[in-house]
Parts: structure tokens; C-alpha cells; sequence
């Protein structure tokens, strides 16, 4: 039982959910930053369907996937484990959907927003729909974490959503959806023995090294322009800092198509790093401003 538990832990996915919250606040202090006013029961009961619904999906994509290296998961015992944890965490989900419905807080935009997030934290893994093998999966959870999460957020406390939202979060969406397909190389031959159509079984191994390069030019060329859109300069020049990490990035995978063994948590985490540093760094400017 106690490895079970270990592994229903692990199945959690710590970072991911912490990748999630931390796009939540991003609203939020942009949220702030045009003087909305933080109630702490709308933000905390916000963040609690946050937390509950990345379980969730997270919970029920183990149930449904069979983990790698969580085996103990595909046995009876556990899988019932991983369900009802899945099921637990959507309930706490629709029970903070409620909460903000008592707190009047539940407006026709955040309502959509939220309907958005279930709707695409169920469908990834639940059959029928199943996006992770659509091909369209990767596109979608990147839609779900750089802009509708951040859209949560300042939708807690401000009805109306600043066109600066849309300025601030379209080029965290390359970044992140670069992270998403960079996760994929390590399982491509599981994947192509499988015959999953993900993104990258799609693009093809060497098409998609290419596209990966060209969505992290993408979120830097966005970011670049983004002045010029409104995103005050002193907030942006500082993820420019996570610009060497980018190019890193790069190297190591053009290395990989040159021959050399392949450092797949390097990858992930660098790639996650990209992501998470410029998410960090517009949040910091929005919130100390």
C-alpha cells in the first residue's frame, strides 16, 4: 500500500501542478497590476479548482495510461487507487465551482473559462475523445496552461479581461507548447510501436526538432514585438535573461539529430525552464508594479 501511495504521488505530476498555479497568479497580478482588488476567499477558492482539477486529469491520465515507470499503477489495486483519487479531486473542483457561485463571483466569462479547463483536462485522456492521441493534445494543454489558466485568474477578480492579457500570455504559448513536444522524443519509438498519432508522430521526428526550434523563436519574436502592443518595456526586458537557456536548448537537440546520446532529463527540465523563467519573470514585473 505504501507504494502505491508513493506512486499515486508521483502520478500527481508535483511540477506540472505547480506550472499550473503559478499561471493562475500570473493573472492575477496582472490583475492587480490594472488596481483590481485581491478578495482572498475568491482567489484561494479559485486556486483550489485549480489545484483540483490538475489532479484530476492528472489522476484519471494514470488510470487511463498506465504511467511508465509507475507499473504498481496498472495493477487492480492501484488503478482503483488512482480513480478514486481522480474522482476526489474533481468533486473538490465542482465544489469550489460552487463556492464561487456563492461568492457571486461566477460571471458568464469565468464560467466559460472554467468549462474550457474541464473540458480539456478530461478530454486529453478520457475516451472517447482522447486528445493525447489526436495529435492535437500537446496544442491544447498548451492553450489550457499559458492562456486560460492566466485568464482564471484575472477573471476571479475583474469581470472585464485587459487586451494585455492576450499580448502577455500568446507567446508564453509557444514556449510551452515547445516544452510539450520537446516531453515527447524520449517515447517515440514506445509511440510509434504503439501507433499513437501524437504531435510528434505527426510532424515525424526531424520536422518536429525543427518546428521545436521555430516555436521558441516564435515566443521570443512575440515577445520582442510585444512593446509595441502595449506590454510596458520594463517588464519585458528581463525574460530576455531566459534567452541563453532557449539557444541551450537548441544546441542540445541539433546535437541529438548529429548523432550524440540523447540527455532526456536535460532536455525536459530546460525545456519546462524556458517556459516556467519567462512566466516568472512577466508575473514578478506585473506583481511588484
Amino acid at each position: 500500500m505504501n507504494e502505491q501511495l508513493r506512486q499515486v504521488g508521483a502520478a500527481a505530476r508535483p511540477v506540472w501542478l505547480l506550472a499550473g498555479l503559478s499561471l493562475v497568479l500570473f493573472g492575477l497580478g496582472l490583475a492587480r497590476y490594472f488596481g483590481a482588488t485581491l478578495e482572498p476567499g475568491r482567489v484561494l477558492t479559485g486556486l483550489g479548482f485549480a489545484l483540483g482539477l490538475q489532479l484530476a486529469g492528472h489522476f484519471l491520465y494514470a488510470y487511463f495510461e498506465h504511467l511508465p515507470g509507475l507499473p504498481a499503477v496498472a495493477d487492480a489495486a492501484g488503478r482503483r487507487l488512482v480513480l478514486l483519487a481522480g474522482l476526489g479531486a474533481l468533486t473538490g473542483a465542482a465544489v469550489s465551482v460552487y463556492g464561487l457561485q456563492l461568492a457571486g463571483a461566477l460571471t458568464p466569462g469565468l464560467a466559460l473559462t472554467l468549462a474550457s479547463l474541464t473540458f480539456i483536462a478530461l478530454a486529453y485522456s478520457l475516451p472517447p475523445l482522447r486528445l493525447k492521441e489526436s495529435g492535437y493534445g500537446e496544442l491544447a494543454l498548451a492553450v489550457a496552461f499559458a492562456n486560460l489558466a492566466p485568464l482564471l485568474g484575472y477573471l476571479l477578480v475583474d469581470d472585464e479581461p485587459s487586451r494585455l492579457l492576450g499580448t502577455a500570455t500568446f507567446g508564453l504559448t509557444f514556449l510551452y507548447l515547445a516544452w510539450l513536444l520537446v516531453r515527447q522524443f524520449e517515447g517515440y519509438a514506445r509511440d510509434l510501436k504503439a501507433e499513437r498519432r501524437t504531435l510528434l508522430m505527426r510532424l515525424g521526428w526531424a520536422n518536429a526538432m525543427q518546428v521545436h526550434n521555430a516555436l521558441l523563436l516564435a515566443g521570443y519574436v512575440w515577445l520582442a514585438a510585444s512593446p509595441w502592443l502595449g506590454m510596458p518595456l520594463a517588464i519585458v526586458l528581463p525574460t530576455f535573461a531566459a534567452l541563453p537557456l532557449a539557444g541551450l536548448q537548441v544546441y542540445l537537440l541539433g546535437q541529438i539529430a548529429n548523432g550524440a546520446p540523447p540527455n532526456w532529463r536535460a532536455l525536459h527540465l530546460n525545456g519546462l525552464a524556458i517556459a516556467a523563467a519567462v512566466t516568472y519573470l512577466l508575473a514578478f514585473g506585473f506583481w511588484t508594479r
